[in-house]
């Protein structure tokens, strides 16, 4: 499994998301000045306790965040089956676009309705790598896949 470059890709994508799940995504501050974190399970407003409405606001970047490295992990244990390999990679990177115009559609909200700035973290480009990442992988599926029916083609 490890041995195919598809693979490590693959596990470059799980490792890039399990960073992207941990620690907060952006920092912004509110119109009455409060600098406010947004983290995978909502926003932290500081020492008050986050409802479950900020939460809620969160949820679909947070279950698409969850859906990723799941489906990663499941397609590169399908190393035997490339074909259902190549359509859980395809599955996966239409979740990971979805995500990043998740997150963009989130961050205009908050760029529209907060009044102070907003500080990217280094987590904001770990979508787009995951895409590259994936896009790799499936090149390297393919590459497998014809490879095979060139051998198909010789017996």
């Amino acid at each position: 499994m490890i041995q195919r470059l598809q693979s490590v890709y693959l596990l470059l994508v799980i490792i890039m998301s399990v960073i992207f799940i941990s620690g907060k995504l952006l920092t912004y501050n509110n119109s009455q000045g409060q600098i406010r974190t947004i983290t995978f399970t909502g926003e932290t407003p500081g020492a008050h306790p986050v409802s479950n409405s900020e939460i809620i606001k969160i949820l679909p970047v947070s279950i698409l965040s969850l859906l990723i490295p799941i489906l990663a992990l499941i397609s590169a244990m399908l190393y035997k089956n490339r074909k259902v390999q190549a359509k859980l990679v395809m599955v996966l990177l239409g979740i990971e676009i979805l995500l990043i115009g998740t997150c963009v559609g989130y961050y205009i909200f908050l760029f529209r309705n907060q009044f102070g700035g907003i500080s990217f973290g280094y987590r904001a480009v770990i979508p787009l790598i995951n895409i590259i990442l994936t896009l790799l992988a499936l090149q390297g599926i393919r590459k497998d896949e014809k490879l095979v029916k060139s051998y198909d083609r010789l017996r």
